[in-house]
């Protein structure tokens, strides 16, 4: 039996350490979706979600309507990752601090090949709007289905599936 968020918030407040847990196991590819798709980093993504999920930890408490997790917890993720943007942007790492001596070896060619496609992929996805690059890193990256991102956003199933079929469309348009 799958518990409710609220169930979920209420056993952890009752001393069910598990719960929150399973809160994580919920909604750890979510929050990294939308972190991915804001900094457009996936190690960055990777820390911001921890920073979100300390920031649940700390802050759950004081979450008055657990009904409302998901809202609450979208809001965190958004707020986080903009927060980082803007302090990032402040921050810029200049070109001389970039270690040198790291140079490729004639055996990873075909790595390589592969990176630079890759990279090209996420450029072209880093490209569109935001609405459309969530539901793609949500969907193909993240591996979540229609259903769950369309719960997570808080949006009907069918605009999910047309800013799918919207985003796929552009990319296309773009190769």
């Amino acid at each position: 039996m799958t518990r409710t968020d609220a169930q979920l918030i209420e056993a952890y407040q009752d001393g069910e350490h598990s719960a929150l847990a399973e809160l994580w196991l919920k909604y750890h590819r979510l929050v990294y979706g939308i972190a991915v798709s804001i900094v457009k980093s996936h190690e960055d993504a990777e820390d911001l979600r921890q920073e979100v999920f300390l920031k649940v930890y700390n802050n759950l408490p004081n979450l008055k309507e657990p009904e409302k997790f998901v809202s609450w917890l979208r809001t965190i993720t958004r707020n986080t990752c903009k927060s980082w943007l803007s302090q990032r942007t402040l921050s810029a790492t200049p070109i001389h601090s970039i270690a040198e001596g790291e140079y490729c070896v004639p055996s990873c060619h075909a790595t390589l090949e592969i990176q630079e496609e890759q990279k090209l992929l996420q450029n072209l996805i880093n490209d569109l709007p935001l609405d459309y690059r969530t539901v793609i890193n949500l969907h193909y990256f993240q591996h979540q289905k229609v259903r769950e991102i369309a719960e997570f956003l808080s949006l009907p199933e069918s605009t999910v599936k047309w800013r799918i079929h919207a985003a796929r469309k552009m990319l296309k348009e773009k190769v």
